[in-house]
């Protein structure tokens, strides 16, 4: 299978790209841009709060992971703008230059051993699937038959999905409770207690929730009462399909999903919507982590030896 997933992924891509193309080419502009016009910055501003928060939960994934594994030298304050530039180059530019090439780069400026930083790593990207699972799990389970008009599967395929979802989160909390290990690559890691992954479950359901509110928020002030689950679950699709597709931010593959299911939405509105969620949740926090990321190096930079102590040279 290994072999085909290259290939797999490709022709996912290329699909995904014609329908975009497809999609565009058939989009009325001008209404775009009149939709468009409709966000001030009184309407705008509400999203923005969400957003902070979507990041400070964010940054919360991190703070766990280095709590659990003991990681010593690195207090809340230095972890939420080392994360947040992480996971804003991560959207913007793929999760091996942000997620993990930025948090080698942050964290061992902090002086955190190299071999400890794939551990926050995984604990983070852990947390964040586990609320996808949940909810995903949950939408599938209870709105079978809205799954089934918006995907086309059938209603016991969907709920069958929804079962099996919600199956790995509770063989997962099975794990937790009786502390289990996992290994990867020849590295074996701790599973955190069961209270721990209640809380991993509930920043991730936060955060994953936040993202379809956004969006929603976005619509209703567009004029759309369209409901939240539809949003929160399409959502929660297009994100599997960026992480398919390998594209930074699912830029293109967010659209082509929300557009193409049929929510009963005008294209132009949806595509305006998804603009300006695109703006102030990918392309502003990253005008942000620039600064913000110089600003981290100047810092570890003027005070090297002292963060560096906690990371003796090998020799």
């Amino acid at each position: 299978m290994k072999r085909f997933a290259p290939y797999l992924t490709t022709i996912f891509f290329v699909a995904v790209a014609i329908v975009f193309y497809q999609t565009l080419s058939q989009m009325d502009w001008q209404k775009v841009r009149l939709s468009l016009a409709q966000f001030s910055w009184p309407i705008v501003f509400p999203v923005i709060c969400l957003v902070i928060l979507d990041y400070l939960i964010l940054s919360g994934y991190d703070y766990l992971g280095i709590r659990f594994f003991c990681i010593p030298g690195l207090s809340y304050f230095k972890i939420l703008p080392s994360a947040f530039c992480s996971y804003a180059f991560n959207f913007n530019l793929g999760a091996w230059i942000g997620g993990l090439g930025f948090r080698f780069r942050i964290y061992s400026g902090w002086g955190v051993e190299s071999a400890s930083i794939p551990k926050i790593v995984i604990f983070s990207t852990l947390t964040n699937w586990l609320g996808h699972a949940f909810l995903s799990g949950i939408v599938f389970c209870l709105k079978p038959h809205a799954i089934e008009k918006l995907l086309g599967l059938s209603s016991g395929a969907a709920f069958a999905i929804g079962v099996a979802q919600l199956t790995l989160v509770f063989i997962y909390f099975t794990l937790c409770f009786f502390q289990k290990k996992i290994t990867l690559r020849k590295v074996t890691y701790p599973l955190p207690k069961a209270s721990w992954a209640f809380l991993q479950l509930a920043l991730s359901s936060a955060q994953w929730s936040l993202v379809g509110g956004i969006i929603y928020l976005l619509l209703q002030h567009l004029g759309h009462n369209v409901e939240f689950g539809q949003i929160l679950f399409t959502s929660l699709i297009a994100s599997v399909a960026g992480v398919i597709t390998h594209i930074p931010g699912g830029l293109g593959v967010l659209e082509t999903v929300f557009l193409k299911v049929e929510l009963g939405l005008p294209a132009s509105d949806m595509l305006a919507a998804l603009i300006c969620y695109r703006v102030v949740y990918y392309f502003i926090p990253l005008l942000l982590a620039i600064p913000c990321y110089l600003g981290i190096e100047y810092y570890q930079k003027k005070h090297h030896k002292r963060f560096h102590a906690f990371n003796p040279p090998l020799y």
